[in-house]
């Protein structure tokens, strides 16, 4: 969905595909795999995740610790400059495993901490909302 600000952050396009790692939505889903999972990645795919976004993996192992740490991704920068993005991995509430993601980006000047925090909340609820739902998707299911 677009916002009515009149400029616009058009970063990605329905259908576009992107390396874990790279992007709010990416890096979500990367950082909610495991340790083994996320080595073995960023070992094997560095090199397509840096034809994307200009890290390293010692950046990128220290960007998936703090998205950890904070319950959100957040990258600035990462795809175009001067565009930011938030993103927040969904997690199979029977598997524990991530399984998608949903994000925000807009221009880096919106992206504000205040504004922020508010993505984030809304992102994260939104989350919870799609678990909670396969959740008694799968308890019908089962029963």
């Amino acid at each position: 969905m677009l916002g009515s600000y009149p400029v616009r952050s058009l970063s990605l396009e329905e259908g576009d595909v992107w390396p874990l790692g790279v992007g709010g939505v990416g890096l979500a889903l990367l950082a909610a795999h495991d340790e083994a999972f996320v080595a073995r990645y960023i070992e094997n795919y560095l090199p397509v995740i840096t034809r994307y976004s200009q890290t390293t993996a010692q950046s990128l192992h220290e960007r998936i610790r703090r998205a950890r740490a904070d319950g959100f991704a957040s990258s600035e920068r990462d795809v175009l400059p001067g565009v930011s993005a938030l993103g927040v991995a969904i997690v199979h509430p029977l598997t524990g495993r991530p399984f998608g993601a949903i994000s925000i980006a807009a221009i880096s000047s919106r992206m504000e901490a205040e504004r922020s925090r508010e993505i984030v909340a809304l992102l994260q609820r939104e989350a919870r909302l799609i678990t909670d739902t396969l959740a008694g998707q799968s308890a019908r299911t089962e029963g």
